[in-house]
């Protein structure tokens, strides 16, 4: 099972890239304008019983290598 982060390149967030902002502000830019994160994905699937919370954990944590 996937689970994906998908950025929607708005408008603003082009504008946001072009002047160089910073990924943290594009990202809550990105969030803001309703992006699932990697982790609200990957909790909706373990809702759903696609996923168990191991996989998740594994897949979202940042130090998982």
């Amino acid at each position: 099972m996937c689970v994906s982060e998908i950025l929607i390149f708005t408008r603003e967030i082009k504008r946001m890239i072009r002047r160089n902002e910073s990924i943290e502000a594009i990202y809550q830019a990105a969030v803001a304008n309703g992006m699932n994160t990697l982790l609200q994905d990957g909790i909706s699937k373990v809702l759903l019983g696609l996923s168990d919370q191991k996989q998740v954990k594994l897949t979202c944590t940042r130090n998982n290598i």
